[in-house]
């Protein structure tokens, strides 16, 4: 009935345009993603002519240039006009021929399945040389005289962050981060628990970061692995809790475009960041920053001394602190502050001179004790070596890339937030009125490529007589008639009409106000025609879902690909495969089976049987759901009475039983494997 009152009536109302947007970045993005698609089809049509003439296909380049070269010759000017229409007709024809085909679906879901491989390519690592690994060992054991601007009491914490180009300048960092995509931005390593409400905090307890904790469980090496069965931990700390952090640090690049090699640490511009954040009262709010201070230990010391304890003065953050030169570091206090105290004895400045050291001794601090281990130096890099600094690499590009992704408001001054809200109407505007332009150019393009087959087709009707007509008829003889139609109906309505515009029926169109005149029924009815032509965003979003299963295709061969690669070369694995783990639960019925088989994804690595959720939970680093040791009392268990009564008669000959030192103790666990060959090479 809509489409009726629209198209299919003597008077069709007017088909109402798209409501205005309200002001948002994604959407911006999008239009601006929009346009470089128009731009990359300018391309490809520029592409397509100079391959035309390239000569790359003989037959194709002899074929255009003997047409071109007979046109020029044989082709009477004066019917020139119908050479574009004659370009558009042929080129419709070979789009509908592509629509016949199937190819303007596919086109649209080949476009999502790239954008997601190009997506999943700039994560992943190409290896070229080996950069090797060094550990950094952070712990933040204490502060002293931590006091927010207006003294009022607050929680207090640490952070550590790894800035890998803090103390380089501006060209430094433009080439390196080129080159480099982990050296974008900065990586947070981990933070203290909170302290409670004092100003000389004592934190025992440090909690890796998810960057952190991602590594470490894509890097199978027994020091991790130790953390997890840690006893000394407190019952109210998380898994990933512990007195202090290690982190790997990858070795730096060059940064001269041609020449790729590794730097020597001690060249190194990256610095470790220990940030102190105060949660107060004020400083809750979203719009006030909570970062007390920082300081910054340049890493290039850190490997002359390879470690570094002591007290640190907090530094005010941001360009002042940026600023500070590696070169000037600050020497640690010891934990009495005996060298102060000496130096005030030598001073003849007196009374003033105690005075200022209590004022130094006010300062905040804080107590750090950092380590850093250097890669063995050896000239054979094993497998394992590599993949370890490929999943390192990797690891750290996306969570830079992540990083960059993040836009907020905290930090920023009461006056930044009010300025983007007095501009966020002219922004709104300017964003709707962008949107308006790519709308109607990409609806006029899809007019032309059977987006919609049945406008498409009404056009190439049209435009076929149009030809016809400019075949038979002079290009100058249809340009005069034009002229002189435009001339004599403008003469018409101005001198011949006159008389009636002064009777009755102008009284009666002057009784009619302007806004109530309907418009003509057949420029609506093109209006309508044009307006339900789909955008590029509408078809996108068309094909989203079918695209996405193909770019979810493709992205899960790229992860089978690096997964097999890091069993293989990092993990060692004997066997790896799914499985399904007996899982118990609470029944609320005694009738009722108080078990359930869940899929699992697990591995057998030297001597250890390890289960994930599933193979994406391992990909990206997720912790295990459990872990068995094979020592001691250890290896295939047969199955009980117990479970030979529960589990089904198709069941018993796929089950395995494991025991040995789980997560808790001496733990046993029963599997079903999918089928006898994946049982017989699991209990090999």
């Amino acid at each position: 009935e809509l489409k009726h009152e629209l198209c299919n009536t003597a008077n069709p109302k007017p088909c109402q345009s798209r409501p205005a947007d309200d002001f948002n970045v994604d959407l911006i993005q999008i239009h601006i993603a929009r346009i470089g698609a128009l731009v990359d089809d300018v391309k490809h049509v520029i592409e397509n002519y100079q391959y035309l003439v390239s000569w790359e296909d003989p037959v194709l380049t002899s074929v255009s240039f003997l047409v071109s070269v007979g046109m020029c010759l044989r082709f009477d000017v004066e019917y020139v006009g119908s050479l574009p229409v004659l370009f558009i007709l042929l080129y419709m024809i070979y789009l509908a021929k592509l629509r016949r085909e199937g190819q303007f679906q596919s086109r649209w879901i080949k476009k999502e399945q790239t954008a997601r491989i190009e997506a999943e390519k700039k994560l992943a690592v190409g290896y070229s040389f080996h950069r090797p690994l060094g550990c950094l060992e952070v712990a933040i054991l204490k502060g002293r005289n931590l006091v927010g601007e207006l003294g009022l009491p607050g929680s207090l914490y640490a952070s550590v962050l790894w800035e890998p180009l803090k103390y380089a300048d501006d060209r430094v960092k433009k080439l390196m981060t080129k080159k480099d995509a982990t050296a974008r931005g900065h990586l947070e390593i981990g933070f203290t628990t909170s302290s409670g409400l004092t100003a000389n905090p004592v934190w025992d307890k440090m909690i890796e970061s998810d960057t952190s904790l991602r590594m470490k469980h894509l890097i199978p090496e027994s020091e991790f692995w130790a953390k997890t069965q840690s006893t000394e931990k407190n019952n109210n700390c998380p898994a990933n809790c512990d007195s202090s952090i290690h982190f790997p640090i990858l070795q730096p690049l060059g940064y001269e475009k041609n020449h790729d090699e590794v730097l020597p640490f001690e060249s190194s511009p990256g610095a470790v960041v220990v940030q102190i954040r105060l949660h107060d009262v004020i400083k809750r709010l979203s719009l006030f920053d909570d970062l007390m201070g920082e300081v910054v230990i340049p890493l290039s010391q850190l490997v002359h001394r390879q470690q570094i304890e002591g007290w640190f003065r907090i530094h005010q953050a941001g360009p002042e602190g940026a600023r500070l030169s590696s070169d000037g570091f600050q020497e640690p206090k010891a934990e009495k502050g005996k060298q102060e105290q000496g130096t005030a004895k030598q001073s003849h400045l007196g009374d003033t001179t105690q005075n200022n050291n209590t004022a130094i001794e006010a300062m905040p601090e804080i107590y750090l004790k950092l380590k850093f281990t250097p890669p063995k130096i050896q000239q054979d890099v094993s497998d394992k070596e590599i993949e370890t600094s490929v999943v390192v690499t990797e690891e750290m590009v996306k969570a830079a890339a992540a990083e960059e992704g993040r836009l907020g408001l905290i930090g920023s001054s009461i006056s930044t937030i009010n300025t983007v809200r007095g501009i966020g109407g002219n922004v709104q505007y300017v964003q709707n009125q962008l949107g308006s332009v790519l709308d109607g150019v990409e609806q006029l393009r899809n007019a032309f490529n059977f987006a919609d087959p049945r406008i498409s087709s009404l056009i190439f009707v049209c435009l076929s007589v149009i030809w016809l007509i400019l075949f038979m008829v002079p290009t100058r003889v249809l340009l005069l008639a034009a002229l002189l139609g435009q001339y004599i109906f403008t003469f018409v309505n101005k001198f011949l009409n006159m008389n009636k515009q002064n009777g009755k029926d102008r009284e009666i169109s002057e009784a009619i106000p302007d806004t109530e005149k309907a418009p003509s029924p057949f420029l609506v009815y093109l209006t309508n025609l044009f307006m339900s032509l789909p955008t590029d965003e509408d078809l996108r979003r068309s094909y989203f879902w079918e695209a996405r299963r193909v770019g979810d295709r493709e992205k899960r061969k790229l992860a089978t690909t690096k997964r097999k690669t890091r069993l293989a070369k990092l993990w060692k694995a004997q066997w790896h495969g799914i499985l399904e783990i007996k899982e118990y639960f609470t029944s609320l019925s005694e009738s009722e089976r108080n078990w359930t088989w869940q899929t699992v994804f697990a591995l057998i690595q030297g001597h250890r049987f390890v289960w994930w959720k599933n193979e994406q939970h391992f990909d990206d680093g997720e912790s295990p759901l459990g872990f068995i040791y094979f020592a001691g009392h250890s290896g295939l268990a047969g199955l009980s009475p117990l479970d030979l009564r529960e589990l089904m008669e198709d069941e018993v000959p796929l089950a395995v039983s494991i025991f040995g030192r789980g997560m808790n103790g001496q733990q046993k666990i029963t599997l079903l494997t999918p089928n006898s060959f994946a049982k017989e090479r699991l209990e090999e």
